[in-house]
Parts: structure tokens; C-alpha cells; sequence
């Protein structure tokens, strides 16, 4: 988007509030963090920040283009449209920014991750009709990435080009 620039920093360690609401941090970093930083350890400040530097418009179109607004392409029988309020203030558009009130299925969050894995470029998720006990076929992992998200980074190895899938609660990262 060109607004935040990957070497820039934020002051997180002061209290930030948007429109006299404070914006917490569960996992508190102090002082100045990075991106990466932010991702990692799922700052709400942080992402409120860069939220609301983005801008409402701009937030919407990037939600849109990751497939975060439309149901799935799934090939199932119901398959519902994520609820996504429209940001109607500063505070809608930074709550936006880390999640809160953005209620998405795992598989459109599976869609929206894969930009970590496929170089940007986003892949729409998809039920693999095979025959059973066919085993699935997977390409050994040559490239590992990281994707800047601590519990993903520490849990699995993720590799460049291969799928994945985040299942888990409410308020645990997803949505960074």
C-alpha cells in the first residue's frame, strides 16, 4: 500500500487511545517495534496504528482483495458471506485493523494467509477431490519462510509455495 515502510518503527510503549477508547496489548512489547515486530506478537496497538494510516477505504479494498468480504469458494453446499462491518469511524477503522468486529470463516482466513506462501499473490482455497486412501502429494519443503507470526514460526515449519490452514479461538493472532 505504501503508507508504512517495513524499516519503520512505533512507539508502543506509551498508552494509545482512538477516540478516548484504549487499544491494549495482551502481549505487551515496549518501546519502538517494526512490522515485523507487530505481526509477531499481535499488536493491537500496533495494528490500530498502521489501521488507521491506511485509512477506512483503503482497509476495505485490502480486506477485499485478501477475500476476506465474500463467502469462500468452497464447494459446499452453505457457505456464508463473512460479516464485515463498514468503518465508520477512526475507532471502527483501527478495531478493524487488529480483527474485533471482522467475523470470517477458517477457510477465508486459510485464503487470506496464503499470501505469506505464494510471494503476495493470493490463492483461493478449494476442496481436493481424490479417491480414498490416496495419499495426498506434497512437494518436500526446499525454502522455509517465515511468516512473522510467532505461534506459526514456532509451531510448524511452513514452506514457500505450500498450503496451509489456521484453525484456533477468538484473539489468539488470526487475524494480523
Amino acid at each position: 500500500l505504501g503508507v508504512v515502510r517495513p524499516e519503520e518503527g512505533f512507539d508502543l510503549g506509551a498508552p494509545y487511545s482512538v477516540d478516548g477508547e484504549p487499544i491494549i496489548d495482551h502481549d505487551r512489547i515496549a518501546g519502538i517495534a517494526g512490522i515485523r515486530q507487530i505481526m509477531t506478537h499481535s499488536s493491537n496497538k500496533g495494528a490500530a496504528m498502521i489501521a488507521l494510516r491506511v485509512g477506512g477505504a483503503r482497509q476495505r479494498a485490502y480486506f477485499e482483495r485478501l477475500g476476506l468480504l465474500s463467502a469462500s469458494s468452497l464447494q459446499l453446499a452453505e457457505n456464508a458471506a463473512p460479516l464485515a462491518p463498514r468503518a465508520q469511524s477512526r475507532l471502527d477503522v483501527a478495531t478493524l485493523g487488529f480483527g474485533y468486529g471482522l467475523g470470517v470463516s477458517p477457510a477465508a482466513l486459510a485464503g487470506a494467509y496464503t499470501v505469506f506462501a505464494n510471494e503476495g499473490a493470493r490463492v483461493a482455497p478449494t476442496l481436493l477431490a481424490r479417491r480414498n486412501g490416496d495419499p495426498i502429494e506434497r512437494t518436500p519443503i526446499d525454502t522455509v519462510l517465515d511468516v512473522g507470526v510467532r505461534a506459526i514460526d514456532q509451531l510448524i515449519t511452513v514452506g514457500r509455495g505450500q498450503r496451509m490452514g489456521l484453525f484456533s479461538g477468538s484473539g489468539v493472532g488470526k487475524s494480523v
